[in-house]
């Protein structure tokens, strides 16, 4: 209810009623006028502003939306609607509603049921309402900025009033989680620290700043508790004649090693050089014979080792290989650990080894070489609450940004990925 100073300034209070169906103000003494609703349902209200345009008030997952009347009637009516990354051409029931072929952006309506027959799915970016094709037909990247401030402001406000709603999401999906945990006072300016970023964002009305704010929390929240060690993998020293299965020329080296005191990753965990190649597992006890492997020579402190970090990475030109660090075999007797190359899930035999191996001598013989690094690392720490609202979150902002395009996203969400929506 509005005091009197607001009152003083020409606000009212809006009632429904819900028999009649219409919207009321209050009149001189227990009376109400009614208010010119000029169109609507149970769902959509249609209101006319002094100015005369028309605007158009919808509910959309329990927040108000309002677009303006002339933008909602642009859009044909349809069973649905369609954003596309590639044109759609031959078939009636799709109609375009507005295209950007150089940012591969396509509005279309389409005129038959959504489902498990659609046609269009290597297409299709996301499914929408008409109330939502006509904001995202207000995106930048079908309507150029033109014409005064005033002007833009006017034309793009459901666009914006649109990205004010979801950041206003996000503020209640802190607050409503947060609010009933009992948490004290210590507890609840850590919570504060970590949410205040996203926050201030929020506040600041950008979706594409909150979305980078986001992601980086992600990021981090990815690696929380990781204990990483990294550096430049160089330096190998090749050795050996390489006999291919089944014959053929022989090649060289057939293994590399490289010294551990001269790689951070390594230094002080053992006391002699590390192999990567083919050698033969069998005269160690090793089970799987003539086979590329990683062996560890000298693991004085395997243990620790291996409570420290649970994975070994090497990142180079051609990719990404993950070895854990468990499935190494300890020679009997001794403190040497093997671990075969192709129990990598990104290596799919032992040929594929051959090839990584190869690659490997190549590109790390320098001491200057940069081109590989060498990573070990731990498991990250178990998912908390804090993960769970920031995914929730980011599904709703991610999701809108895939609704309503806009230039400048950092990382932008893959819609495979942000197609679930939380109902707040």
């Amino acid at each position: 209810m509005f005091n009197s100073v607001k009152k003083a300034l020409g606000y009212r209070d809006v009632y429904y009623n819900t028999k009649s169906k219409k919207y009321f103000t209050d009149a001189v003494g227990d009376q109400y006028d009614p208010l010119p609703v000029v169109a609507g349902d149970e769902n959509t209200v249609e209101l006319v502003s002094q100015s005369g345009r028309s605007a158009n008030i919808f509910v959309d997952n329990a927040s108000i939306a309002v677009i303006d009347t002339e933008t909602i009637n642009s859009i044909p009516e349809a069973e649905c609607y369609i954003l596309c990354s590639s044109e759609i051409t031959g078939d009636e029931d799709v109609v375009e509603i507005v295209k950007n072929v150089g940012e591969n952006y396509y509005l279309y309506t389409y005129d038959r049921a959504y489902d498990d027959t659609f046609p269009y799915g290597a297409e299709l970016i996301v499914k929408l309402t008409r109330e939502e094709a006509a904001i995202c037909s207000l995106s930048p990247y079908f309507t150029p900025a033109s014409g005064s401030i005033i002007q833009q402001a006017t034309q793009n406000y459901p666009f914006l009033m649109a990205d004010r709603r979801e950041l206003d999401k996000l503020r209640a999906a802190v607050a409503g989680y947060y609010v009933g945990q009992s948490y004290d006072n210590t507890t609840v300016l850590a919570k504060q620290t970590y949410w205040q970023d996203a926050l201030n964002a929020a506040v600041s009305g950008s979706i594409v700043s909150t979305w980078k704010v986001l992601t980086d929390m992600a990021t981090a929240a990815a690696s929380n508790g990781v204990n990483i060690s990294s550096d430049f993998l160089n330096d190998n020293y090749p050795s050996g004649i390489y006999y291919p299965p089944g014959g053929g020329t022989p090649e060289s080296p057939s293994v590399i090693r490289f010294n551990y005191w001269s790689n951070s990753v390594l230094n002080g965990n053992f006391g002699s050089y590390m192999q990567i190649g083919r050698l033969n597992g069998s005269s160690k006890g090793i089970p799987g014979g003539y086979k590329h492997y990683i062996v560890f020579n000298l693991a004085l402190n395997w243990a620790q080792f291996t409570t420290d970090y649970v994975t070994l990475t090497l990142d180079g030109p051609s990719g990404s290989y993950t070895w854990n660090l468990a499935d190494a075999a300890k020679q009997p007797g001794d403190l040497h650990y093997w671990i075969e190359m192709d129990s990598s899930a990104q290596i799919a035999d032992d040929a594929a080894a051959r090839v990584l191996t190869e690659e490997l001598a190549n590109d790390t013989y320098s001491p200057y070489s940069q081109d590989w690094t060498i990573t070990v690392q731990s498991a990250a720490a178990p998912a908390n609450e804090d993960d769970a609202v920031l995914e929730l979150v980011m599904q709703n902002i991610g999701g809108h940004i895939i609704k309503y395009p806009r230039y400048g996203v950092a990382n932008p969400p893959t819609p495979s990925v942000y197609t679930k929506s939380f109902q707040f």
